[in-house]
């Protein structure tokens, strides 16, 4: 079975760097999705810190900060293990590269 990534180099020049998150670029529903995710954990941490500085509670930062932490962490996972190292967007983009396969 060959495996379908949700995520793929942002340009030429990425390739063969080490994978982070600015160097990939979402390819997939599934990619985006992963955004979404992580955007929806930064809004609930900032929900609960605005809650918590609204009743006076001190520390309410850490929330968000934790969530930040999590997605972040979740979000770079899903990059690793379903990004594609060796090809990019654009050429997923131009069809040259069908998606479930790695070249």
């Amino acid at each position: 079975m060959t495996q379908r990534f949700w995520f793929a180099r942002r340009s030429q020049s990425h390739v063969g760097k080490p994978m982070w998150f600015g160097s990939f670029r979402p390819i997939t529903w599934e990619g985006w999705s992963c955004i979404a995710g992580f955007l929806s954990l930064m809004a609930l941490g900032l929900g609960l810190w605005t809650e918590a500085s609204a009743q006076g509670v001190g520390g309410g930062w850490m929330g968000f900060a934790f969530l930040t932490v999590i997605g972040m962490s979740l979000l770079f996972v899903a990059i690793r293990s379903n990004g594609d190292p060796d090809n990019t967007a654009a050429d997923y983009k131009a069809g040259k590269v069908k998606n479930g396969g790695g070249s």
